[in-house]
């Protein structure tokens, strides 16, 4: 691959053209669907572990992650796209429509979305709470060198609030508690958000309403995630951890419950 022609630079990593000079390929699926393919230099790095953050003290890579979004978001307050690419709106997500990945899904299900949807559309909408954003920042999708980091997987950008990016980094970090249902998740969860918030706070300022919004984007995750269960995962080829991970979120949601309680 390293032979195919580079994009010229600009700044990250190299984008690879394909052998048909395309920066990308479509590949049909037997289902009529179909695949986008692009190639990009392979970043540097490492994964963040959080397990390592609390029991070293690491707090300062939380602080850089917060960092990093607060910049992307201070960025795309001067963004105007083109007229001719747009990436989608919040509700333009087809994960928020149950009703296709679903058989007969439950009604308080469908009630719980509306809810939340309703309450989200009452939130302010403006260019201190409001832009584009990355939707899916957690520890997969970055990585970490030399302190800094670099993100990939921008494929769920979206026009959303801001506070959402900083409840799904908070969300995904929480997820993996829930495997093992520990005493200290909320005292965990608030210390991360502590953290989080110091970093983002050096590259954007943000109204206190937006950071008190935060759960009902933990909320919206967890619907979210509970349509991609549905639609996505086979339940012949589980293991374990994939149906305990069902079976989190699909309680959670049917409970109407949040994946954890903050003090804001």
């Amino acid at each position: 691959m390293g032979s195919f022609p580079k994009r010229k630079r600009s700044s990250g990593s190299e984008h690879f053209f394909s052998k048909n000079h395309q920066l990308t390929e479509v590949i049909p699926a037997a289902d009529d669907s179909y695949f986008i393919v692009a190639c990009y230099e392979k970043f540097n790095g490492s994964r963040l572990r959080f397990r390592e953050v609390e029991e070293e003290g690491k707090w300062e890579l939380v602080e850089e992650w917060g960092k990093t979004i607060g910049q992307l978001h201070r960025i795309t307050k001067e963004y105007t796209p083109s007229n001719q690419v747009k990436r989608p709106d919040w509700n333009e997500e087809e994960l928020l429509k149950i009703e296709e990945f679903v058989k007969s899904p439950p009604q308080k299900v469908l009630q719980y979305r509306d809810n939340v949807i309703e309450q989200i559309n009452q939130l302010a909408i403006n260019s201190d709470v409001f832009g584009l954003i990355h939707s899916d920042i957690h520890s997969g999708n970055f990585l970490i060198e030399n302190g800094k980091i670099n993100v990939f997987d921008f494929d769920d950008c979206s026009y959303h609030w801001f506070a959402s990016d900083i409840a799904i980094a908070l969300y995904y970090t929480m997820l993996g508690r829930d495997y093992h249902k520990e005493d200290n998740r909320e005292a965990i969860a608030n210390r991360f958000l502590e953290h989080f918030l110091k970093g983002y706070k050096t590259e954007n300022t943000i109204p206190r309403e937006a950071i008190e919004s935060i759960p009902l984007f933990l909320r919206l995750r967890d619907i979210v995630l509970y349509a991609v269960i549905n639609k996505k995962l086979d339940p012949d080829t589980l293991d374990e951890n994939d149906r305990l991970f069902i079976k989190m979120v699909t309680e959670r949601v049917l409970s109407q419950q949040i994946i954890v309680d903050l003090q804001l």
